[in-house]
């Protein structure tokens, strides 16, 4: 795992996690909530009596208790530990190594380095204050956060770890085998927001392993990017750009699943078994979301950005929205949700209709997506009015609306390698870039910035920023992360080497005392240079300066500006043909150099060469060219004739050297020019030619459009006749009342109506299961074989049986047959003839007496 960041690395991960910065001269303090409820004190004592006195960290204990009775459980807890162990009171100080337990009846939130008091949150009459706490520590301290879950009856902390886990912190359970109560812990590893499952007792060790350093990381190194290209070439998801430390994480999940002992074990498990790729690609994505996650960022995003973003649409328009990583849907059906009820508040002829894009790399989360069908505990996360409006209910789970399902496209798509949308509206991408490099967070700021148009919506998860002074944005609301997109551009990459060389070195000299005083090697390097090495400039291929070399004031005008044109723009005007051909003669690729010689005026003393160089090592530096200026020679004029006719000889043959170096350019030009016309006409008859195969296609994709077109239009009729026939059958099923099962050729249960489950023990999860495996109150042994003979020979049975209440059904078996007359299965028919068995045994009891 990566080495422990020192203060001033927490000091900044925190400013980045919350948008605020801690208080001043108060460090940020690693935090370690403990959460726990029934059966917990035990996992306590040995989770604090496992602990080291010098960790770094402090830790926050959360239990449920009885709100009306004291809580000795500080002075239960000292005695299991040396650290001093205090109950929290209102803004108490958060202090290292220290354990802090949380008062009966009192919610824990962290707040700039201090403890806050107050009351549980309810949902549904059950408290989730260990949820409130771990979502309090993931905002406050984003990695810095460790959540652990120990013993307990319900999920509460589940979605506290989520909250966790989604800021890039740490996240551990307790094994649920060795918890006396493993409701807890085994709701959190069961929704996948769980990184280290271990005993009470070894959680510690586990825990300061991950925050610690890792001798073998750089060893390890090299293998880990092995088991992330064998990843690629496996599943097309590449995640070498995403942060090592969230990689070795999800990694080292999967080791503990398959007991390996080290990255190169885990290495040969996947080269033995490339089923293992599949899960370790399903541990690499964290799909942890939930509706209206973070409600303040969707309360500003309600009242501030889509106001004017919805005015600032024709009427008319389409509102193009776009949700990356969206993972099982929450998020997107949030934005569809918000979205219909800001378009409620304008007019009606003003409201652009919606398209919402929700793309995702997991298939399976975009599956679960498209159904729309969630668990029961979206109930906590909505409020009713909300919950009635766009979800129905469905046995135990709620299912979005047709009417919201219908707005929203979702797809497989890998943000990192795969085409962006474009002329994009809304963006919200939440939660995503924490779990990557810094420059690949860069490389997709500037994606978004391509994908939205001017005067979009960017809307970024709480622990994530682009920046103080993002480049291309506008901020509306930096606590929230809401962004406006300008019409700036982002800017453009640059050479490295220029951010130390943007100007012209204006170093004074040494004094030569003070040359001594520091190094003598370097001081005399420098002195050599500056007195006999020639004055020039790095260029690359494009003629733009990487790097300035001695004092170029005399050959090279200063730059004017944060940007200049290359060295063509400050060249001298004397020098700036010269230097041209020289770049464009100077051979690519291969070491070469060629020198000319200027005039700086007409009659002038001296003469200056320019040497143009292509330089192949260091390997820093390869490729890259070097112009040197040099003063070669000085035309002295003596008095005499002999010495003027010299002079004017001399500067003759200068200018016949330039003179021939002109015709030779421009003998080279018209070639160049000759062989890039003869280019140019190849190209335009094969352009001419393509324009007509484009011709052609275009005539045929329209046929086929309208072919389209039409199909389309039978397959909505179809599909809005096969709707229609579906409600006919599922309203005729349940308005007879009758405990009615379908059966697959498999026994696979295919659907069943509600009477069914006073019998059979069915629940809406039950679809597809084979329903030999499913309980039933009938005392019918031979059931499954009559099931078996009708699906044979299709001959109906039908058998009266008594149930374990005392209450007797006629179960007809009948097959299922298709209009083809071909058997696809069974129908199960169980019709209540208890009341006629009492009358049949009251009846026999009648004739007995009678007969008596």
């Amino acid at each position: 795992m990566p080495k422990a960041p020192n203060t001033a690395t927490r000091s900044r991960r925190a400013r980045t996690a919350t948008g605020r910065s801690a208080p001043s001269g108060a460090p940020v303090v690693p935090v370690v909530a403990i959460g726990a409820s029934a059966g917990g004190l035990e996992a306590l004592e040995q989770f604090l009596a496992a602990l080291p006195t010098d960790t770094g960290q402090a830790f926050v204990v959360l239990q449920h208790l009885d709100p009306t009775q004291r809580s000795a459980l500080p002075e239960l807890l000292q005695r299991a530990t040396p650290l001093p162990v205090r109950e929290i009171r209102q803004r108490l100080p958060v202090l290292r190594d220290h354990v802090y337990v949380a008062p009966p009846g009192k919610s824990v939130s962290l707040l700039d380095g201090r403890l806050m008091l107050g009351r549980p949150r309810a949902a549904r009459g059950l408290t989730l204050a260990i949820d409130d706490l771990f979502v309090s520590l993931a905002a406050a301290l984003g990695p810095e956060a460790t959540g652990v879950l120990l013993s307990g009856m319900g999920h509460d902390g589940t979605r506290g770890l989520a909250a966790i886990r989604d800021a890039a912190g740490r996240t551990l359970a307790q094994l649920p085998s060795s918890a006396a109560f493993d409701e807890m812990p085994r709701s959190a590893i069961d929704a996948g927001v769980v990184d280290v499952v271990a005993p009470a007792d070894e959680l510690p060790a586990r825990l300061l392993r991950a925050a610690g350093a890792d001798p073998a990381q750089e060893r390890d190194a090299g293998v880990l990017r092995a088991i992330l290209g064998r990843l690629r070439d496996a599943t097309g998801q590449d995640f070498t750009e995403y942060k090592e430390a969230t990689v070795r994480r999800r990694v080292a999940l999967r080791m503990a699943h398959q007991k390996a002992n080290s990255l190169q074990d885990y290495l040969l498990l996947l080269e033995r078994e490339p089923a293992e790729l599949s899960e370790l690609a399903k541990a690499m994505l964290i799909g942890v979301t939930s509706m209206f996650r973070d409600p303040a960022a969707w309360e500003q995003l309600e009242r501030e950005a889509l106001p004017a973003l919805l005015a600032s649409l024709a009427p008319g328009a389409v509102l193009r929205a776009w949700v990356p990583a969206c993972s099982t849907g929450e998020e997107a059906y949030t934005l569809a949700i918000a979205l219909l009820e800001a378009l409620e508040r304008i007019d009606v002829a003003r409201r652009p209709s919606l398209r919402i894009f929700a793309t995702d790399i997991d298939p399976v989360a975009i599956e679960t997506a498209r159904q729309g069908l969630y668990p029961q505990r979206i109930a906590a996360e909505l409020p009713t009015t909300r919950l009635r409006r766009y979800f129905t209910s469905e046995s135990t789970r709620f299912r979005v609306r047709k009417f919201v399902r219908e707005l929203i496209v979702f797809a497989t798509h890998d943000i990192i390698s795969d085409p962006p949308f474009t002329r994009v509206d809304l963006l919200s991408c939440r939660n995503l870039l924490i779990y990557m490099t810094p420059d690949l967070q860069q490389r997709l700021a500037k994606l978004f910035h391509y994908s939205l148009r001017p005067g979009g919506v960017l809307l970024l998860g709480a622990a994530e920023t682009l920046g103080p002074r993002p480049r291309g944005f506008r901020p509306i609301d930096v606590t929230h992360r809401i962004y406006r997109r300008s019409d700036t551009a982002p800017g453009t990459r640059q050479l490295a080497t220029t951010r130390a060389a943007s100007r012209p070195s204006t170093a004074p000299a040494l004094h030569p005392r003070s040359a001594h005083r520091g190094e003598p090697a370097s001081t005399a390097e420098q002195a050599l240079l500056r007195l006999y090495a020639p004055a020039g400039v790095l260029v690359d291929d494009d003629g733009e300066i990487v790097h300035w070399l001695g004092s170029t004031a005399k050959y090279l005008d200063a730059p004017t500006g944060r940007r200049h044109p290359g060295v063509l723009g400050v060249a001298k005007p004397r020098l700036k043909r010269a230097v041209a051909e020289l770049l464009a003669a100077v051979p690519r690729g291969r070491h070469g150099e060629i020198s000319r010689q200027v005039a700086t005026a007409r009659g002038a003393r001296t003469t200056i060469r320019i040497t143009a160089k292509r330089l192949l090592a260091p390997a820093s530096l390869r490729g890259l060219v070097m112009v040197a200026f040099e003063d070669v020679r000085a035309v002295a004029l003596p008095p005499g004739r002999a010495a003027g006719v010299k002079a004017l000889r001399a500067a003759l043959t200068l200018a016949q050297e330039e003179a021939a170096a002109s015709r030779r350019e421009a003998l080279r030009s018209r070639d160049q020019l000759g062989a890039a016309n003869q280019e140019l006409q190849s190209m335009n008859e094969e352009l001419q030619s393509a324009n007509e195969e484009l011709t052609t296609s275009k005539e045929e994709t329209q046929s086929m459009n309208e072919e389209l077109q039409t199909v389309n239009a039978e397959l909505q009729s179809k599909l809005a006749s096969l709707s229609l026939v579906n409600d006919d059958l599922r309203n005729l099923l349940e308005s007879t009342d009758i405990a009615i099962v379908f059966l697959d050729p498999r026994l696979n249960v295919r659907r069943f109506t509600r009477p069914v489950a006073n019998i059979v023990r069915l629940i809406a999860a039950d679809v597809g299961r084979p329903f030999g495996d499913i309980r039933t109150d009938l005392d019918y042994p031979q059931f499954e074989q009559d099931i078996r003979a009708v699906l044979q020979d299709l001959a109906p049975r039908e058998n009266e049986v008594g149930a374990v209440d005392g209450r007797w059904y006629r179960v007809r078996i009948m097959p299922y047959q298709t209009i083809e007359g071909v058997g696809d299965g069974v129908v199960i028919t169980f019709t209540d003839v208890s009341a006629a068995k009492r009358l049949e045994a009251e009846l026999r009891k009648l004739r007995g007496g009678a007969d008596v």
